[in-house]
């Protein structure tokens, strides 16, 4: 191992690391900074000094670095690898029975191996090691017999292997010979690689027939779905979750359901696939065509003795195992590949000419030059063909047809919740944007001779009349039919002035529920929530503006109080989130099924709890108010600013307020805001001047005193004293496209119904009252989160007072 090693390090993804704790023989560096070299996944390598007391354990996600003229505050999940700078040597007179003795740390000489997730590994000789729950420490040996403290990742290694062999034998570091390959402890488990043909597949085949059948805990972490803290955690809160199937983790949000199969299949262990660069048999899609391949999300590898072998990210699922048999007219066995990858190689098989996406986790992202590729394409066969628009809109090898699914294909791999297609008058050009953390951004833009062809496909996708050009129009897609991506699109055909026409697109990707602890609530409101969701009866509303995330927030509860003890019936329009255990009915007034009628059938169905998309109008609410009076636990969204004004605005709506006063549990207010960069984020101190103005605006409004505001803010931040106070300011980079925001935050206030909240309701108080009184009891308004989380530093003032002004 050499210095020129260390610069070769692997890329590694990082998480909250250890801390690099010395050896009781190395000095102890007890000055305020430590010298540093942090490795970034990027390839930029960062020198500079982090502070003693920021300990790497407890500091959380990001760490800030010192370096020559500024402090930067980094992500430690885009940290490659932390290398302390200061070398330190054994005595001669340190031999290793010394080191044995007790109150020494375990520090014999090792041999180490390790393999990581990307595939690299890395070999070299360490003096001892630390596996934490959240990474691995060594202390690698130079060519000059000195040792550096590295840190790495744990969620960066696929394997590791360590040899104690000769070390007893070894007086001195100097004395250990180079590294041999293959080493590994006798109880460290045994992974196999995934196979890239089918003679790697046969022998992997081979090999894990002699492994051991693993436990759910060794597959997690083996899998890096969870840390030794996590699986504690799990042991005490769901042991029967770890014995049994593992459903109640996708039920608890804890894991998604692919990557529950990923775990069975790890248990059993199957063999995995890597399909990305796996070499098909040229025969394959002559058993499983293609076609059938990609309805079913999985691809044909080859066979072995008569028998095919098929990737799946569900290998456990022996009803597709049969039916694939039946299809190809012999034994089908499955392998585990993810299913992002298959879907990937699937699309490069239908478009062998398409680049690559070069993300292996995303689907197929063909932005860049390919989209405008085929927007040169569309514009030459306009031009040369003089196509007419039906043409254009049904035949598939269209090169307009092409752009339109590739458009889609970009806005799913970058995330986009929405698609805006406007069209202009005249020989304007047509933008279409993209939606992206509640932002819209430009993807393209394209030649006015092109619009009426763009809008006729889409409608064509969606089964509209592409005749109609007055009316506004309402369809979906169903975009599986059109690629391999499992994805659904909301369309909305809106008529604007000369006769032209403007699509929005809403992207429906089915997904799982985000566990309540990733939602971003306070410590204190995450209790409360959990405390109202677990009663057996009652009314918990969420409100907000549309896109504020309130489905999300519901699915949440729902995911947390989703046992096999209770049954729980939602009616939403569209079901965007799934979760097993769920009954879910999909709301669609054109043939009488509205959330009325839906909420009188679930309860001649002997629910627990019900969940309605919306309450709209007076019935709705009325029902929903009975069925928490009469023993039921229901959930449902209003379209208000505040929790205040959702008391306000049911009582307008007729509701009696005896019953409603009874029936309500509390109201989440919610805004979404846009979260701050963690990579390019720079913390500022601020004056003495702003920061007596961020306390005013804190208490602004509220009977909150000065000391009780500054109490407030300083606990939140987590410091002492005022003069300690700072904020990140977004600055721009690469990875968040020059803006200095990534994703998405949410800001929330929890009123809970007390009795004198009942009583305001009971006698029609007005909103403001309302609100004085649940803020003395202890509410936290929008305001006040959002400013504790500027001082947190994970949202700035710009979008702190977007959620609350």
């Amino acid at each position: 191992m050499t210095r020129d090693d260390l610069k070769s390090m692997p890329e590694l993804p990082g998480t909250a690391p250890s801390p690099l704790e010395p050896l009781p023989w190395h000095d102890n560096h007890h000055g305020a900074e430590v010298e540093v070299l942090v490795r970034m996944l990027t390839g930029e390598v960062l020198h500079g000094t982090i502070r003693r007391e920021d300990q790497l354990e407890s500091h959380g996600l990001l760490l800030p670095v010192r370096l020559r003229s500024s402090e930067l505050m980094i992500s430690l999940r885009d940290v490659r690898a932390i290398e302390m700078q200061h070398l330190f040597t054994l005595p001669h007179s340190l031999e290793a029975d010394t080191l044995a003795e007790p109150g020494h740390e375990a520090s014999e000489i090792v041999k180490f191996h390790l393999h990581f997730v990307d595939g690299v590994e890395w070999k070299g000789t360490s003096l001892g090691h630390r596996m934490r729950s959240r990474g691995l420490q060594l202390y690698v040996r130079l060519p000059d017999s000195s040792f550096k403290p590295v840190w790495i990742p744990r969620s960066a290694l696929l394997r590791v292997g360590f040899d104690p062999s000769g070390a007893s034998a070894a007086r001195h570091p100097a004395d250990i010979k180079s590294p041999e390959p293959a080493m590994r402890l006798a109880d460290e488990p045994v992974n196999l690689p995934p196979a890239s043909n089918i003679t790697e597949l046969a022998r992997l085949l081979e090999s894990s027939r002699r492994l051991p059948i693993k436990s759910m805990e060794q597959s997690l972490l083996e899998l890096h779905l969870a840390d030794q803290e996590e699986i504690e955690t799990l042991q005490r809160e769901l042991p029967d979750a770890l014995n049994g199937h593992g459903e109640q983790l996708v039920r608890k949000g804890v894991l998604s359901a692919d990557q529950l199969a990923h775990v069975h299949a790890r248990i059993a262990c199957t063999p995995e696939v890597n399909v990305h660069e796996f070499l098909l048999e040229p025969q394959v899609f002559d058993r499983l065509p293609l076609k059938t391949a990609s309805s079913h999300e999985v691809l044909p590898l080859g066979l072995i003795g008569g028998t095919l072998y098929v990737a799946s990210a569900n290998p456990m699922d022996h009803q597709l195992e049969r039916q694939l048999g039946v299809l190809a007219n012999c034994t089908v066995k499955l392998m585990w590949a993810a299913k992002p990858q298959i879907l990937q190689r699937l699309f490069r098989e239908q478009h062998p000419n398409a680049a690559p996406a070069t993300d292996s986790n995303a689907a197929p992202f063909m932005g860049g030059k390919d989209i405008h590729a085929l927007l040169d394409a569309a514009m030459t066969e306009f031009k040369v063909q003089g196509s007419e628009e039906r043409d254009v809109a049904v035949d598939e090898s269209s090169s307009l047809v092409r752009l339109v699914t590739h458009m889609i294909m970009d806005a799913y791999a970058q995330k986009v919740s929405d698609i805006h297609i406007e069209t202009n008058p005249g020989a304007e050009f047509l933008r279409i944007r993209f939606r992206k953390d509640g932002e819209l951004e430009d993807y393209l833009r394209m030649p006015a001779f092109l619009r009426a062809s763009l809008v006729s496909r889409i409608k064509v996708m969606s089964r509209l009349d592409i005749s109609e050009k007055r009316r506004p129009q309402d369809g979906k897609i169903n975009f599986h039919d059109y690629s391999p991506l499992s994805l659904e699109l909301r369309v909305a055909i809106l008529p604007t002035h000369d006769g032209l026409e403007d699509v929005v697109m809403r992207l429906l990707a089915s997904s799982k529920p985000t566990p309540l602890k990733q939602l971003g609530l306070s410590q204190r409101d995450d209790s409360l929530v959990k405390k109202l969701a677990e009663r057996s009866f009652g009314m918990l509303l969420a409100c907000g503006p549309t896109g504020s995330g309130k489905t999300t927030t519901l699915h949440s509860i729902l995911a947390h109080i989703n046992t096999d003890n209770r049954k729980i019936w939602t009616a939403e329009d569209p079901i965007e989130i799934t979760q097993p255990g769920l009954r879910q009915l999909h709301v669609n007034p054109k043939i009488g099924v509205t959330f009325a009628s839906a909420m009188r059938a679930f309860l001649r169905a002997d629910p627990d709890v019900i969940m309605i998309g919306e309450i709209r109008d007076e019935e709705t609410a009325g029902i929903a108010i009975e069925a928490s009076l009469t023993g039921h636990l229901v959930l449902s969204t209003l379209h208000t600013n505040s929790a205040a004004e959702s008391i306000v605005r049911l009582l307008d709506m007729g509701m009696d307020p005896m019953n409603f006063a009874d029936s309500l549990l509390g109201i989440v207010a919610q805004r979404l805001v846009r979260g701050l960069c963690s990579r390019c984020a720079k913390p500022r101190k601020l004056e003495a001047a702003e920061i007596e103005a961020l306390m005013l605006e804190y208490i602004e409004g509220t009977e909150i005193g000065r000391d009780a505001g500054w109490a407030r803010l300083l606990t939140a931040a987590n410091v002492t004293n005022p003069d300690q106070l700072q904020v990140l300011e977004p600055t721009g980079c690469e990875y968040c496209r020059g803006t200095g925001y990534k994703g998405r935050i949410g800001i929330y206030e929890i009123l809970e119904n007390s009795l004198t909240i009942k009583r305001l309701i009971q006698t029609r108080t007005g909103s403001s009252e309302i609100l004085t009184e649940a803020l003395r009891h202890g509410m936290r308004s929008l305001r006040h989160d959002a400013l504790e989380k500027v001082v947190q530093g994970r949202i700035d003032l710009k979008q702190a007072r977007m959620a609350y002004l």
